[in-house]
């Protein structure tokens, strides 16, 4: 495989998973929050921790991997606050059609909260493991970088 096609194949995959990132919320809630977890809600006191580590686990990791591969901090940060904005406005649609488990969320994006501390805290929480991805990438390089001028 030639360099070009390698770092064709590269941008592909940095691309897909960023796309990733912004869609994975209201996929899983399509997917697997409505028709799997919320018949089963009224019976529960809260959502068992396997489900839990099962939905956000492979998000994590997609956050980690989609970091590495974008590997500079200012693309990395642009990302967190805008899966963070998609998230919130995915939220406002689903108050503002009434799906279901968000009929309530009319109150709360009307709150100034809702838009500055919410969206900021989400931010951050995001922030962690794509920054640990794009942390990552800089580590190995460094390393690499040692070893080459040391051996």
């Amino acid at each position: 495989m030639t360099t070009h096609s390698h770092d064709r194949n590269s941008s592909v995959l940095r691309g897909a998973l960023v796309i990733a990132m912004y869609a994975y919320v209201p996929v899983c809630y399509f997917v697997v929050y409505v028709p799997m977890l919320l018949p089963k809600l009224s019976g529960w006191n809260q959502i068992p921790t396997p489900i839990v580590v099962a939905v956000l686990g492979p998000f994590v990791l997609l956050l980690v991997v989609t970091g590495a591969l974008i590997g500079q901090h200012r693309v990395a940060l642009v990302h967190v606050f805008g899966v963070s904005l998609s998230w919130q406005l995915f939220q406002v649609l689903a108050a503002t059609f009434r799906l279901p488990a968000c009929e309530a969320g009319m109150v709360v994006i009307g709150s100034i909260g809702f838009w500055t501390f919410d969206w900021l805290m989400r931010a951050i929480v995001l922030a962690v493991p794509i920054e640990a991805g794009v942390l990552g990438v800089h580590v190995k390089r460094r390393l690499a970088r040692r070893a080459l001028s040391s051996g």
